[in-house]
Protein backbone atom coordinates (compact mmCIF):
# COMPACT_ATOMS: atom_id res chain seq x y z
CA UNK A 1 0.00 0.00 0.00
CA UNK A 2 3.05 2.25 0.22
CA UNK A 3 2.83 2.89 -3.53
CA UNK A 4 -0.84 3.76 -3.12
CA UNK A 5 0.06 6.38 -0.52
CA UNK A 6 2.75 7.76 -2.82
CA UNK A 7 0.26 7.97 -5.67
CA UNK A 8 -2.18 9.86 -3.43
CA UNK A 9 0.58 12.26 -2.44
CA UNK A 10 1.20 12.98 -6.12
CA UNK A 11 -2.43 13.75 -6.86
CA UNK A 12 -3.65 10.43 -8.27
CA UNK A 13 -7.33 10.12 -7.44
CA UNK A 14 -8.42 7.54 -4.86
CA UNK A 15 -10.74 5.91 -7.43
CA UNK A 16 -7.80 5.28 -9.79
CA UNK A 17 -5.77 3.85 -6.91
CA UNK A 18 -8.68 1.64 -5.83
CA UNK A 19 -9.00 0.32 -9.38
CA UNK A 20 -5.24 -0.24 -9.65
CA UNK A 21 -5.16 -2.21 -6.39
CA UNK A 22 -8.48 -4.06 -6.88
CA UNK A 23 -6.92 -7.44 -7.75
CA UNK A 24 -3.62 -9.27 -7.66
CA UNK A 25 -3.43 -9.20 -11.46
CA UNK A 26 -3.98 -5.43 -11.59
CA UNK A 27 -1.34 -4.81 -8.93
CA UNK A 28 1.11 -6.98 -10.86
CA UNK A 29 0.30 -5.19 -14.13
CA UNK A 30 0.82 -1.83 -12.41
CA UNK A 31 4.30 -2.87 -11.24
CA UNK A 32 5.13 -4.35 -14.63
CA UNK A 33 4.31 -0.96 -16.16
CA UNK A 34 7.27 0.42 -14.16
CA UNK A 35 9.93 -2.10 -15.27
CA UNK A 36 12.80 -0.91 -13.06
CA UNK A 37 10.62 -0.90 -9.91
CA UNK A 38 9.26 -4.32 -10.88
CA UNK A 39 12.75 -5.77 -11.42
CA UNK A 40 13.96 -4.25 -8.16
CA UNK A 41 11.06 -5.80 -6.24
CA UNK A 42 11.46 -9.21 -7.89
CA UNK A 43 15.23 -9.37 -7.37
CA UNK A 44 14.86 -8.24 -3.76
CA UNK A 45 12.21 -10.93 -3.23
CA UNK A 46 14.49 -13.48 -4.87
CA UNK A 47 17.41 -12.49 -2.65
CA UNK A 48 15.23 -12.65 0.48
CA UNK A 49 14.05 -16.14 -0.55
CA UNK A 50 17.59 -17.52 -0.60
CA UNK A 51 17.57 -19.18 2.83
CA UNK A 52 21.01 -20.75 2.31
CA UNK A 53 22.67 -17.37 1.68
CA UNK A 54 23.19 -14.56 4.15
CA UNK A 55 22.19 -11.10 2.93
CA UNK A 56 25.31 -9.16 1.98
CA UNK A 57 25.81 -5.38 2.39
CA UNK A 58 26.53 -4.97 -1.33
CA UNK A 59 23.34 -6.80 -2.37
CA UNK A 60 21.57 -3.48 -2.83
CA UNK A 61 24.10 -2.49 -5.51
CA UNK A 62 23.90 -5.98 -7.03
CA UNK A 63 20.12 -5.65 -7.28
CA UNK A 64 19.90 -2.05 -8.48
CA UNK A 65 22.30 -2.46 -11.40
CA UNK A 66 20.33 -5.28 -13.05
CA UNK A 67 17.00 -3.67 -12.07
CA UNK A 68 17.93 -0.68 -14.22
CA UNK A 69 19.65 -2.67 -16.99
CA UNK A 70 17.32 -5.65 -17.50
CA UNK A 71 14.41 -3.69 -19.02
CA UNK A 72 16.56 -1.61 -21.35
CA UNK A 73 19.92 -3.24 -22.15
CA UNK A 74 20.81 -5.88 -24.70
CA UNK A 75 23.47 -7.54 -22.55
CA UNK A 76 23.73 -7.72 -18.76
CA UNK A 77 26.79 -9.23 -17.10
CA UNK A 78 26.27 -10.14 -13.47
CA UNK A 79 27.06 -12.73 -10.82
CA UNK A 80 25.58 -16.23 -11.18
CA UNK A 81 23.16 -15.70 -8.26
CA UNK A 82 21.63 -12.68 -10.01
CA UNK A 83 21.59 -14.42 -13.39
CA UNK A 84 19.62 -17.21 -11.71
CA UNK A 85 17.31 -14.64 -10.12
CA UNK A 86 16.70 -12.82 -13.40
CA UNK A 87 15.93 -16.06 -15.21
CA UNK A 88 14.11 -17.69 -12.29
CA UNK A 89 11.81 -14.71 -11.78
CA UNK A 90 11.40 -14.51 -15.59
CA UNK A 91 12.65 -10.93 -15.71
CA UNK A 92 14.48 -11.70 -18.94
CA UNK A 93 11.06 -11.93 -20.62
CA UNK A 94 10.54 -8.19 -20.02
CA UNK A 95 13.15 -7.41 -22.66
CA UNK A 96 13.03 -9.64 -25.75
CA UNK A 97 16.59 -8.67 -26.78
CA UNK A 98 18.21 -9.31 -23.39
CA UNK A 99 21.07 -11.74 -22.89
CA UNK A 100 22.16 -12.30 -19.27
CA UNK A 101 25.77 -13.39 -18.84
CA UNK A 102 28.20 -14.08 -16.04
CA UNK A 103 31.99 -13.88 -16.12
CA UNK A 104 32.15 -17.50 -17.27
CA UNK A 105 30.20 -16.46 -20.39
CA UNK A 106 32.58 -13.67 -21.40
CA UNK A 107 34.06 -15.64 -24.31
CA UNK A 108 30.60 -15.33 -25.95
CA UNK A 109 30.62 -11.54 -25.65
CA UNK A 110 32.36 -10.63 -28.96
CA UNK A 111 29.90 -12.77 -30.93
CA UNK A 112 26.92 -11.25 -29.13
CA UNK A 113 28.16 -7.71 -29.71
CA UNK A 114 28.68 -8.52 -33.38
CA UNK A 115 25.07 -9.74 -33.65
CA UNK A 116 23.79 -6.56 -32.00
CA UNK A 117 25.76 -4.33 -34.37
CA UNK A 118 24.37 -6.01 -37.49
Amino acid sequence: MLYGMLLLRHGVSPSVIATTYSSKAKILNFFKSIPTAYCNFELDFYRNSQKHRKIQPNDLDDIMGPAVAVPYANIVITEPIWQNGIKGRKLDSINQDLVVLTSRDLPKLPTLIEKINH
